[in-house]
Parts: C-alpha cells; sequence; structure tokens
C-alpha cells in the first residue's frame, strides 16, 4: 500500500512538473508572438523617422540590450567633441535575421558614420543555430558596405551573462542549459566574420566578466541587460574605439 501510495505520488509530482514545463513553454511562445507584434511596430516607427533622422551620425543597432541604452545621455560628450549625433535603432527580442531584414528600411537610408552592432543573444535564447546568426551578420556587413561604402562598422561580441541572477523560471528555461561557454562558442564564429570581413571587432567579454566568466552583478540587474554601471563601462570603451583611427 505504501509503495502504491509513493509510486502514485511520484506519477502526480511528474505529470505537475510536466505540466508546468507547457506552461511556460505556453507562455514563452505567446510573449514571443506578442514580441513579434512589438518588434514590427518599431519597425514601421523607424522607417517613418528615417527621413526626419539626420545622416553621417553615429548609430547603434540591436536587440534590448541596444534599445535600452539612452545613448543621447550617455554619448552626449562624444557628440559635443566630434560633432557626430547618435541615433539608437536597437529593438528588444530581435533576432539577426529581423535586423537583416529591415537594414535596408531603418539603417541604410542614414548613411551613418559609423554603425556599431550588437546582436546574437536572441538567436541564441531561441536556438537559432550559432553558424545562421554569424552568416546574417556578414550579410549585413556586406549590405552597409555595397550602400554605404564610407560607413565605419564596429562589430561587438555578444556580451557574457550572469546565470545566477537570471533566476525566473521563464529565464532558466532560456538558457535551455547552454551557458557563457556556448555564448564564447558563438563569438568565435562572429569574431571569425570580422576578420574575414575586415572590420573593427569589440570583445568587452573580459571587461564585462567576473573570475567565473560571468556577467558581473554590479554591471546588470537581471544578468543580461546593462545596468547604468554597466552601459556607462560598455559607453567608454566604445567611445574609446569610435575616437581612434581606424585601423586599414
Amino acid at each position: 500500500m505504501k509503495k502504491s501510495w509513493l509510486i502514485a505520488a511520484g506519477t502526480g509530482a511528474a505529470a505537475v512538473a510536466i505540466t508546468t514545463c507547457s506552461l511556460v513553454k505556453y507562455a514563452a511562445n505567446v510573449i514571443e508572438r506578442m514580441g513579434e507584434k512589438g518588434i514590427r511596430n518599431k519597425i514601421d516607427n523607424y522607417i517613418a523617422l528615417a527621413a526626419q533622422a539626420p545622416r553621417h551620425a553615429t548609430v547603434f543597432l540591436g536587440d534590448s540590450i541596444t534599445e535600452f541604452c539612452p545613448v543621447n545621455e550617455i554619448y552626449r560628450g562624444y557628440t559635443e567633441r566630434t560633432g557626430i549625433p547618435v541615433l539608437n535603432r536597437g529593438i528588444g527580442s530581435e533576432r539577426s535575421d529581423s535586423m537583416l531584414e529591415r537594414l535596408g528600411q531603418t539603417i541604410l537610408p542614414l548613411e551613418p558614420a559609423n554603425l556599431v552592432m550588437l546582436m546574437g543573444i536572441n538567436d541564441f535564447f531561441q536556438n537559432r543555430p550559432q553558424e545562421q546568426t554569424a552568416e546574417n551578420i556578414r550579410q549585413m556587413i556586406r549590405l552597409v558596405r555595397a550602400s554605404s561604402p564610407d560607413t565605419r562598422i564596429l562589430l561587438q561580441a555578444v556580451y557574457p551573462v550572469n546565470t545566477h541572477d537570471r533566476s525566473m523560471l521563464i529565464e532558466r528555461l532560456q538558457m535551455h542549459g547552454r551557458d557563457n561557454g556556448d555564448i564564447r562558442k558563438l563569438n568565435h564564429l562572429i569574431a571569425q566574420v570580422a576578420r574575414e570581413e575586415n572590420v573593427e571587432f569589440i570583445d568587452l567579454t573580459e571587461v564585462l566578466a567576473d573570475k567565473e566568466g560571468q556577467l558581473r552583478h554590479e554591471y546588470s540587474y537581471d544578468g543580461l541587460h546593462p545596468n547604468m554601471n554597466g552601459y556607462l563601462v560598455i559607453r567608454d570603451h566604445i567611445e574609446a574605439f569610435l575616437e581612434r583611427k581606424p585601423e586599414r
């Protein structure tokens, strides 16, 4: 009797776990669909802004890590020193394939003086093949080169995450058992694209990571997105790249 009860209890617990996992995955799919609508709205807004935006600015292209960065405020000193305005063209939840698709409508019309690129973490979370992410980035670089040959391209490595700070169930589900080792593999492919396409590569992993290779707790509020401490550290390194002459 006791054994039967234990089996029943174990079966029930397994069923609850499976149901919970299914609900979380369902919620993640709903959020993703809602995110796609939000991405489309933001793309439409950036298309509408293209006619009004200044040409030859420094443009930041990326996902939510870019979108959440208050570039006008924290790069104000850079703009005052150089006379070059700064524009944010980041969109939260966006993957590299979507960025490639919108490049001709939201980025190329701006004829950027500098294009600072950061993408790949959403591809990573949604389990897209790393080789495809790298190829999307390669195609973006080639499109920029073809349409705006004077644009200086600065390609960033994907930032590390802090798996300890990503504590919510949906955040743990995003990781799919992967970690910063997998991000390093992705960055190796992105660095290879940078070398082959002859663009500047900015890898801030050592700057942002602690001794365990995790994104420093003091630089982020959720183990993924930088807080202002993180953004200011990133800014200092980006500005150093922007203000020195590019290597030929």
